[in-house]
């Protein structure tokens, strides 16, 4: 290679968008200050994701509270009843507020990824088209295995943690989880869509680039995937799949089988998980070797799937 084009060559890859300060083909050295700066950036979207949260149901609280007091509904004279009837109105208040912030955080999050790119950014019609049969199949196979691996964990958590699961229940049940039509829709059509460009999408990328490794980025997303559950027993499981869903994202280099698994999770929770479980233990709670079961058999099934899918990788 003369000198020209080798000066050409180092040009191209300083302007690429890679993630690494390994100056390969396609990829940018990037320096410690900028890693730094990405590694802060990973943080803002899980953390407007909590902002936003908390503004979706304080947008559906208010006002209902300030009629509540004007009309006398809530008694403000006795401080134990006006707290008692405070929290049954936010009770009241969290799936339709649930449902509004998942519906701005399809739009936040999903038109900052899509603006994280640089021109030519990608289609959503060429992202469909490069999604391959496999990954389709491997993304449902996954998120039923890991439906069962989500509510072992929660059997196995009720174990250890009774009062903690219970407190969960209670927060599930409250919130109308499963039954409510705000929470439904919430769940598994529109989380699915906006928690993938959130933590897949943008917290996944800017990871990547502050550390220039894959697999610590891949720690980092799921971590935050289950501090946005904002509760330890969700938190919990939500962290192993955040795992999955990354490494899906990387393996296929779309959020769109990701957003598949998250959507087979999230129905199979919320529809017949629970009828198969009623038909199976009845109304007792499954003991600890179920949930070991539950937990171990999936999270094989789910490692030997991967394993096979690098491997048809590293031979195409």
């Amino acid at each position: 290679m003369n000198e020209e084009n080798l000066q050409q060559t180092l040009s191209q890859i300083d302007s690429s968008d890679g993630p690494t300060s390994v100056l390969r083909a396609g990829e940018e050295k990037i320096s410690t200050g900028r890693r730094v700066g990405y590694f802060f950036l990973s943080l803002v979207p899980p953390i407007l994701c909590l902002i936003l949260q908390v503004a979706a149901l304080l947008v559906v609280l208010i006002p209902k509270l300030v009629f509540a007091i004007i009309s006398g509904e809530l008694d403000t004279s006795n401080q134990q009843t006006y707290v008692q009837g405070y929290m049954d109105l936010v009770s009241n208040c969290t799936s339709l507020g649930v449902f509004i912030y998942h519906i701005i955080g399809i739009f936040v999050f999903g038109l900052w990824y899509y603006l994280s790119f640089r021109k030519p950014r990608p289609t959503m019609g060429a992202t469909i088209r490069k999604t391959t049969l496999q990954a389709v199949l491997v993304a449902v196979i996954c998120g039923v295995a890991l439906c069962f691996f989500s509510n072992g964990t929660i059997i196995v958590e009720n174990t250890v943690f009774p009062k903690l699961v219970d407190n969960y229940m209670q927060l599930m049940e409250q919130a109308g989880f499963g039954v409510d039509v705000f929470t439904i829709i919430a769940s598994v059509i529109l989380a699915p869509i906006g928690e993938e460009f959130l933590c897949r999408g943008l917290t996944l990328k800017f990871a990547k680039k502050s550390f220039g490794k894959f697999w610590i980025a891949n720690i980092l997303q799921a971590f935050l995937f289950g501090v946005i559950h904002a509760n330890w027993v969700q938190g919990i499981y939500a962290f192993f799949i955040g795992l999955v869903l990354g490494y899906l994202a990387e393996r296929y280099q779309s959020l769109i089988p990701c957003m598949i698994l998250h959507f087979v999770v999230n129905f199979s929770s919320t529809t017949w998980i629970s009828a198969l479980f009623d038909a199976l233990f009845g109304d007792e709670i499954p003991n600890l070797p179920v949930g070991l079961a539950m937990v171990i058999i999936p999270t094989v099934i789910v490692l030997a799937l991967l394993r096979k899918t690098k491997k048809t990788a590293e031979a195409a």
